[in-house]
């Protein structure tokens, strides 16, 4: 892969992983926080999650920018990365979507 074409996936990934956080942020506001103060059992779970979740990718984010600004590239760093991405976003869904289904997020009888 040319030099030039790491730097574009490099920047595709950060904005992608940085889009994702935002993305996943807007997703935790709008199932938690009702007008009565009620917590339900997902806004509980999901706010620590959440905290522990997307800080990390943040990073990652910020980390694939750094990887696209750098001069030297070296192709090993960029497919561990970009494999360590995807596995988190992979375990992060699945433990999503595990959470949205099993816990009662207050949706009613």
């Amino acid at each position: 892969m040319k030099i030039i074409g790491k730097r574009v996936l490099s920047y595709f990934l950060g904005t992608f992983t940085l889009l994702l956080s935002i993305t996943l942020y807007l997703f935790f506001i709008d199932k938690v926080g009702f007008a009565d103060g009620y917590i339900s059992e997902y806004q509980l779970v999901m706010k620590k999650y959440f905290q522990l979740t997307l800080i990390p990718l943040s990073l990652l984010g910020i980390y694939f920018f750094i990887l696209g600004h750098k001069r030297k590239r070296e192709s090993k760093t960029m497919i561990l990365s970009t494999s360590l991405f995807f596995l988190y976003l992979l375990i992060t869904l699945i433990i999503a979507k595990y959470f949205y289904t099993t816990l009662n997020y207050g949706q009613g009888g």
